[in-house]
Parts: C-alpha cells; structure tokens; sequence
C-alpha cells in the first residue's frame, strides 16, 4: 500500500479515537482534542513515513531490462542532392564514371564526404559507378 493511503487511515483512526474520548465533554476542550489530534496525527505520519522508507530501502531493487535498440539513428537528417545539382553533375561527367567511364550503375558520390563537413554543391559531387564507388569509401 502506498505512503498516502496509510497516511489517511492514521488520520481518520485517530480522529475516531479523539472524537470517542473527548466527545461528550465540553464544547471548549473540543479545541484541545482537535489539537492533539492534528500533533498525533503529525507524529505518527513522521514515524509511518520513516518505517515506510526504511521498508523501501530494504526492498530489493527491480533490475531495469532495456530493450535492445535496432540501429542507431544519424543525429541528422540527410538531406538530399538538389535536382539542379544533380542535372549539372552529369552534365558535366557526362554521364560516364569519372574513374573507369562506365555508364552502368552510376551513383552521385561526394568528394569530401557530409560527415566530414562536404556539401551538397556540383564543385563536390561527381558521378560514379557502384564499384569504383564502393572502392572509394571514405576516402577523399
């Protein structure tokens, strides 16, 4: 049960018992009954409240289970190569690999790679076959 729910029965019981003894007194030590029922009240909360943490200490803790993360998310997202750059580049290369001069399998391959700071302008993007491309890596 929670540290609230106790809280409320030692309130309500100890209300029942002052109400019980100081009920057919008189009107004035009414006062003092409400009195020592608000300072017990606040004595035994204080001491539920400790014996409660103390219970909660020596519970044994629950391991915490994560799941497993599928792939790491880039902290960005990547932006894609403007379609005027993309019509320029090949232009340019016209339309052959810059390495072996395939026309097969042409991919947009960055100089400096985004990772590294390069952009997405013509000046760094050039044209290359899968495999030339694959064979570059990250290299620059």
């Amino acid at each position: 049960m929670s540290r609230e729910f106790w809280i409320v029965v030692v309130v309500i019981t100890v209300s029942v018992l002052a109400i019980a003894i100081f009920g057919a007194a008189a009107i004035g030590y009414m006062f003092v009954a409400w009195l020592v029922i608000i300072a017990l009240t606040w004595v035994l909360t204080q001491v539920l409240g400790v014996t409660l943490w103390v219970q909660e200490q020596r519970r044994p803790k629950q391991p915490q289970v994560v799941a497993p993360q599928a792939a790491a998310a880039p902290p960005f997202a990547r932006q894609a190569i403007p379609e005027q750059v993309r019509h320029e580049v090949w232009r340019r290369d016209q339309g052959h690999c810059v390495d072996c001069g395939s026309r097969e399998r042409l991919e947009y391959d960055h100089i400096i790679p985004v990772a590294q700071g390069g952009s997405n302008t013509a000046r760094n993007i050039e044209l290359r076959c899968e495999r030339c491309n694959r064979s570059k890596g990250a290299r620059v």
